[in-house]
């Protein structure tokens, strides 16, 4: 099942399964049409929580790109990029760490601050 496939499949009701959307493909494009499709399909602050892997200027151009398509800014409340608390992580499975750290501090409602 490709990328558009899954996205018809979905809903704004059947989407709401999942706890949170993690987006980890090696082709930025693959992610950026997967996460344009939750951020349609989601449209509030409910879950899923979403999240990308990618730099901090590609998940700018992306938001200037997703708002140039109708996004709305605050569809953007529960998705971020990149994903995981920063630990210097370089390693697959640190960068594993890093995220799963991330989701279990949101569960708990614990904020990271950067000093």
């Amino acid at each position: 099942m490709n990328a558009n496939d899954f996205l018809e499949s979905e809903d704004s009701e059947s989407i709401k399964r999942f706890s949170d959307i993690l987006l980890l493909g090696h082709d930025w494009s693959v992610d950026q049409e997967l996460l344009l499709g939750f951020l349609k399909l989601r449209k509030d602050d409910s879950r899923p929580r979403i999240g990308a892997i990618g730099s901090v200027s590609k998940w700018k151009s992306f938001k200037k790109a997703a708002m140039d398509d109708g996004v709305r800014e605050e569809w953007f409340n529960n998705a971020r990029c990149p994903i995981g608390i920063d630990i210097g992580a370089e390693t697959p499975e640190e960068i594993g760490l890093a995220v799963c750290a991330e989701i279990l501090a949101l569960e708990r409602k614990i904020t990271h601050t950067e000093n």
